[in-house]
């Protein structure tokens, strides 16, 4: 009979300060429901009361260490020859039997409590199932984790292998090859203040100091202009720096020597500082390769190249799903891109012609998104009687908002379009931030062809492209029929 081995005793350490923190909140619960009184605060227990009070804790406490305790003894692992199996729950059983065949992603996780108690949480997954969860979540042994990662690993090819014991093992670990990427510091810091996000804030953050703060501050006349715009514009300058600073160190600390290598067959690529990770990725297990370029990093020539696969993630205490970086390149430049899209057989189509929207292309990319825009735009100026020269400044602002949106409806009509060749499509949109998909035939799942009224008078609809993924999806806007149809010829060949 295979031995089963059970998870990391040291978890039980974090159960012990979760069933102490939870017995206490819920005690105080309970000494407000039964012993406050209307309208009258609890400032002492009587005797009784006290008692009460701390038989409900002790009660509470032990009840919940004897059933952490009975989960921890209860999950087990195993080698069962052909595939690994894990075996979990107080009241009902589940046994999670994964073929090793069949398992495809690998990863090691090291949040913030499991570096203080020396743990770390193997994830394995198969794929089988459109779930960004893994399969198995184990809590090992910081030093074991590697040792049985790598045992998994090699059971794929030799049979004849043993399971290390959690107890007695070899911590040597086959060292992983040079990484081909490896982000800088100052490459992190970038990131934080080259992303979109950092740049929409600066924009919503102007907005609100230029277009409302100083302007409704003229309508004030006990208020010293001069002093209110210096001290507001102090203030908005002091909080974009702020904001830079923290979002840098934000990215510095996420993605901490954030490093990627790969074989003939996989990725693995890990990064953190107080919260760790380590992943390893079968090449054929990538759905479709995102490389997407945010305005400041087309100014400054860097790229960020994400993957969709299945499997990585993972779900909280809280039940909530927490997706997992899938940014196997996060700042790069076009060079590393090249070789990494040449490795894994997602070469750019550079010389090939790509198919655009051709009919009523002005009209529906930028006209009718600009029509709602423009009437509430122009509409309080009429109709309120607004002065012009006491809200110029919101004027001036409005009209620069308004040159933004449109210059940002005209980029995405340049940058809307799509090609195809050798199996592979190569999918671009995007306005500010350039987005290119790239996904293999053999991925793609469906393919429809949408009108709404409008498009059935123009004889033109959108063309939604699904490929494997739990929400993998491409829209491309504005296209005829003959584009639907050359997609559709190109996926269904052989």
């Amino acid at each position: 009979m295979n031995p089963k081995y059970h998870i990391a005793k040291r978890k039980y350490i974090y159960d012990i300060l979760k069933s102490f923190f939870a017995s206490v909140f819920i005690t105080l619960y309970f000494i407000t429901i039964f012993f406050e009184k209307e309208e009258q605060e609890i400032t002492e227990l009587t005797n009784t009361q006290a008692l009460l009070s701390i038989a409900v804790f002790l009660i509470l406490l032990i009840a919940q260490l004897i059933i952490y305790w009975l989960i921890l003894k209860r999950f087990v692992f195993s080698d069962q020859e052909e595939s690994f199996l894990v075996e979990k729950g107080l009241f009902f059983k589940r046994r999670i039997n994964l073929p090793y065949k069949n398992i495809h992603t690998i990863s090691i996780k090291r949040r913030f409590k499991d570096i203080i108690l020396g743990l770390s949480s193997l994830q394995i997954d198969t794929g089988t199932t459109a779930s960004i969860i893994p399969e198995a979540n184990i809590v090992l042994d910081k030093s074991y984790a590697p040792v049985l990662k790598q045992f998994i690993e090699k059971k794929k090819i030799d049979k004849d292998l043993v399971i290390p014991s959690p107890d007695k093992f070899d911590n040597t670990v086959d060292e992983n090859d040079a990484p081909i990427y490896q982000a800088r510091k100052t490459e992190l810091m970038l990131m934080g203040i080259l992303r979109p996000g950092f740049l929409l804030f600066i924009f919503i953050a102007t907005l609100i100091c230029f277009g409302i703060v100083i302007p409704l501050s003229i309508l004030d006349p006990d208020i010293n202009q001069r002093v209110f715009t210096i001290i507001t514009i102090s203030v908005f300058v002091f909080i974009i720096i702020i904001t830079a600073v923290i979002t840098m160190l934000y990215h510095v600390i996420k993605y901490y020597n954030y490093q990627m290598s790969y074989d003939f067959d996989s990725i693995t690529y890990k990064y953190g500082l107080v919260s760790k990770a380590e992943f390893k990725l079968p090449l054929k297990r990538i759905n479709a390769v995102h490389i997407n370029q945010s305005l400041l990093y087309r100014l400054f020539n860097y790229y960020e190249l994400n993957v969709s696969a299945i499997g990585i993630g993972e779900q909280n205490e809280n039940g909530q799903i927490k997706l997992e970086s899938k940014s196997l390149l996060p700042i790069t430049r076009s060079e590393t891109i090249e070789l990494f899209l040449k490795h894994t057989g997602y070469s750019e189509l550079n010389e090939i012609v790509s198919i655009k929207p051709t009919r009523y292309k002005i009209l529906n990319f930028i006209l009718i998104p600009l029509a709602p825009l423009t009437l509430l735009s122009i509409l309080p100026y009429i109709f309120l009687e607004l002065r012009f020269m006491e809200l110029l400044p919101i004027i001036i602002l409005n009209l620069f908002s308004y040159v933004i949106i449109t210059l940002g409806l005209w980029l995405r009509l340049k940058q809307h379009h799509f090609k195809s060749a050798n199996g592979l499509f190569v999918f671009q949109r995007g306005a500010y931030t350039l987005k290119r998909t790239l996904v293999k035939k053999i991925k793609i799942q469906a393919i429809t062809y949408k009108k709404n009224p409008i498009h059935i008078i123009e004889n033109i609809g959108h063309i939604k492209i699904k490929y494997k993924d739990l929400s993998g999806k491409v829209l491309m806007r504005n296209f005829e029929s003959a584009s639907f149809e050359n997609i559709k010829n190109k996926v269904i060949m052989n």
